[in-house]
């Protein structure tokens, strides 16, 4: 049997899900990232982070270059926004509550949280309120940007990246 160097030469453009890959047994149909890898599939590492990485990573060193570049840019991004619109002000003129309120009312159109995300809201202090509204005020259709947004939401680490 001969291997065809062009195995990639075929392929469309399609989407695939990548993760861990190891269910302890020999699954046949599934494409794993060495398949992926030599048929010269183009995977875009920051994408995948950002869907599937980001949110649960306990520290931004451990995710590319890339990914950390447009997470710094983003959390400079909002932090510019806290200042130049007077967010902090904002948010601490209606307090607590009614900025939970405020988040609560945006999300439904944009980005549901999850409920490990309202737990840590209902904790935080004003300042990651003021970070976690403008953020949302922020977010927009594009995908790579609303996953971004949702990842520093989510994960205080990334406000670190």
């Amino acid at each position: 049997m001969s291997t065809d160097s062009r195995l990639g030469d075929g392929l469309d453009v399609f989407e695939v899900e990548i993760g861990e890959l190891d269910y302890g047994l020999e699954i046949g149909g599934i494409l794993g990232m060495d398949f992926l890898c030599a048929a010269g599939a183009v995977v875009d590492e920051t994408c995948h982070e950002l869907e599937h990485v980001v949110v649960s990573c306990p520290d931004p060193s451990l995710l590319s270059v890339d990914t950390r570049r447009m997470l710094g840019e983003l959390v400079a991004s909002i932090r510019s926004c806290i200042s130049r619109y007077e967010m902090r002000h904002r948010v601490k003129q209606w307090g607590h509550a009614r900025t939970l309120e405020e988040i609560a009312n945006r999300t439904l159109s944009c980005m549901r949280l999850t409920s490990r995300t309202w737990d840590a809201l209902e904790a935080a202090d004003l300042d990651d309120l003021t970070f976690v509204y403008t953020a949302i005020c922020m977010d927009n259709h594009e995908w790579h940007l609303h996953h971004a947004i949702r990842a520093v939401i989510e994960n205080p680490g990334m406000r670190r990246a």
